[in-house]
């Protein structure tokens, strides 16, 4: 609300244009640019394109204890960290860059890049095929109940994020319970925005431990675009995932080192 309020732009009447644009928007059909023209520079403004974009941007704002939770899970080398997400093509490179996300996560799966949106189950089919990593040995974690629910149905773990304390709770319990292989997971929150103006959920984490080459093997993904190296069953421990949203605090998210996915060579 904050954006619009500053602009003093009709709540009604601007809700009602985004909503028609919103899902080209994140889904990477339509640039920022394109859709401020159709949700805002439809008619004489006094302000400018640019001036309305530097302010949305300047909203997402650290949540620096979450990032350095995130960070420290990262640095561990134990997790294979990536993020699926509902954002712009715009926003998800700005935030990646502005925080530092991609010394956290390994894998970006957002909906500008891929086509597809959160909570569509071909979202997270389309990021364990791309890891081949069992859902099963994926923990996923949202601030959002109904982003948990694919997830779950495809067999992972799954944590609503309410709290950083909360969560860490819970990723506790779900290692101790046996999860050595966790895939997928959601680490929610790790900025804070209040752009009315966009709608862009973040991306999610997945943890792994250090590659041992001379135990792994290479498998080919589900997708022939694709492959993967996979360890071995005893190396995993946890994985996690971050996602982010607009309105209300935004969620960003980041992958590990150790690019383990590679380009097949073509025939």
């Amino acid at each position: 609300m904050a954006t619009l309020e500053r602009f003093r732009l009709d709540e009604e009447e601007f809700h009602s244009r985004h909503e028609m644009v919103v899902s080209s928007f994140e889904r990477g059909t339509l640039s920022l640019d394109e859709y401020l023209q159709r949700t805002v520079f439809y008619r004489n403004r006094p302000f400018t394109p640019d001036e309305f974009r530097d302010y949305m941007l300047s909203l997402s704002q650290p949540k620096p204890e979450v990032l350095a939770f995130a960070r420290t899970l990262a640095n561990s080398g134990k997790y294979f960290m990536g993020t699926i997400n509902n954002e712009s093509r715009e926003l998800n490179l700005y935030r990646i860059k502005k925080f530092g996300l991609r010394e956290i996560f390994r894998l970006f799966v957002s909906s500008c890049f891929v086509g597809l949106r959160k909570p569509e189950s071909g979202i997270y089919r389309l990021a364990i095929e791309i890891t081949q990593i069992d859902p099963h040995e994926c923990c996923f974690i949202d601030d959002r109940a109904l982003n948990l629910e694919c997830a779950e149905n495809l067999g992972m773990r799954t944590i609503q994020m309410q709290t950083l304390e909360q969560l860490r709770t819970e990723l506790g319990e779900v290692g101790s319970e046996g999860v050595k292989e966790p895939g997928l997971g959601s680490l929610v929150s790790l900025c804070a925005a209040e752009a009315s103006a966009l709608r862009p959920s973040v991306h999610r984490t997945l943890p792994q431990k250090g590659l041992d080459r001379s135990t792994s093997t290479r498998k080919p993904a589900s997708n022939p675009r694709c492959s993967a190296w996979r360890r071995p069953r005893d190396t995993y421990r946890a994985l996690r995932v971050v996602s982010l949203s607009f309105p209300g605090p935004a969620r960003c998210s980041v992958p590990l080192r150790e690019p383990n996915l590679r380009r097949p060579q073509r025939a």
